[in-house]
């Protein structure tokens, strides 16, 4: 997940590149389409549909002219970065490899929370007026519109999207830039679901590893603070009390400490697998909030969350197996100690008692079946 304060290096930009450039050619094809819409219906006959349609058509190529060219400056940025020699290839590689060809679709189902925040250092689209432009911004998923913000001239929306996603696989985040019933796009963003859900389980993963281990240097500090109050020195009573475990191979302090000692205060204490954790410590917070690189130019405050849909789970709207068909009992005749009941035979079958073949039903000893008596297994229907 490419946040606005990941380091430029080789890897990044040519994500970036791969991505845009895909993009670019996308919207270009979708722009022939347009036009070729827009000549089909120029061609008809004017009438009270064609002008609704062809006024919708013209406002379609319209923005994908601007978004065109928004891509444009975007690859054209990247293109003239200098990047140093000193990056790695193989680090590239991995990059690419892990992101994934672009275009390449990752359907997931599940929840996306979305808190659209803030923009910062956009380019507004020019005015006539001394005013600030409206600006608002859509969310698509996989191209569908799914939410829009209310216009703002601050750049600040804190409006909440909280939509189901459906073997979705891409959030396409635009700005636009309001002038009467004209819409003018200033930047866009796009973040795969993947994506969004691999970095949900490395912030969980970090959290959970962080947790009842305190760093070598805040533990020392405090042994050091608690020794200067008593006033002993470096042997003070609470010195002795609290102990110092040994370090691990991180430079943390693990507790417990040995038999007879106190943990220090204020620290997490850890019993094996279970954790404890201090009355100071913050909650834990859903989400990833952070900024993010709006293209061509500019950044945007998201706080995404992402609650994947669990796959065993069936769906409320099918039918599962509530008019499945139960086998009735069959009728059993006893006869010289043999069960006999009713059965429809799909394969060729010979009777036990006369040898000719059975056709459609007959009777079948369950008891015969059970014990492998063969001999009596199969007998002709009667009548």
């Amino acid at each position: 997940l490419l946040k606005s304060d990941t380091p430029i290096n080789k890897a990044k930009v040519s994500l970036k590149l791969h991505e845009l450039e895909y993009k670019l050619d996308v919207e270009k094809k979708v722009q022939e389409g347009t036009k070729k819409l827009a000549h089909a219906y120029g061609a008809d006959p004017a009438s009270q549909t064609d002008r609704r349609r062809r006024h919708e058509v013209s406002l379609n190529l319209a923005e994908s002219n601007e978004k065109i060219a928004l891509l444009k400056k975007a690859v054209q940025k990247y293109k003239n970065l200098y990047i140093g020699e000193g990056d790695d290839d193989d680090e590239l590689d991995t990059a690419v490899t892990i992101r994934g060809t672009p275009g390449m679709r990752r359907p997931i189902t599940g929840r996306l929370q979305l808190k659209i925040i803030a923009a910062r250092h956009v380019a507004h689209a020019p005015t006539w007026t001394f005013k600030a432009p409206e600006t608002l911004v859509v969310v698509k998923i996989d191209g569908n519109v799914s939410f829009k913000t209310r216009p703002s001239r601050s750049d600040k929306w804190g409006d909440d999207c909280d939509t189901h996603v459906d073997k979705a696989s891409e959030v396409e985040i635009s700005l636009y830039d309001q002038s009467g019933d004209k819409s003018m796009p200033i930047g866009v963003l796009w973040l795969k679901i993947s994506d969004i859900a691999e970095g949900l389980r490395r912030k969980k993963l970090e959290m959970d590893s962080g947790a009842g281990w305190v760093p070598a240097e805040v533990a020392a500090a405090q042994a050091q603070q608690s020794s200067d109050q008593a006033g002993y020195g470096g042997s003070s009573p609470q010195g002795s009390l609290y102990g110092q475990s040994p370090q691990n191979s991180q430079g943390y302090y693990e507790y417990p400490p040995g038999p007879g000692q106190l943990p220090p205060p204020s620290q997490s204490i850890q019993f094996g697998n279970n954790t404890k954790p201090s009355e100071n410590a913050p909650p834990p917070q859903d989400g990833i909030e952070a900024w993010f690189d709006v293209e061509p130019v500019g950044q945007i405050s998201l706080k995404i969350n992402f609650i994947r849909e669990s796959q065993g789970k069936r769906r409320m709207d099918g039918l599962g197996r509530a008019v499945a068909v139960r086998q009735r009992k069959e009728e059993v005749h006893e006869m010289n100690g043999h069960k006999f009941v009713e059965k429809r035979f799909y394969q060729i079958m010979r009777c036990a008692l006369c040898g000719e073949f059975l056709v459609n039903n007959g009777y079948q000893c369950e008891g015969g079946l059970k014990a492998r008596d063969w001999g009596a297994v199969f007998i002709g229907a009667m009548g």
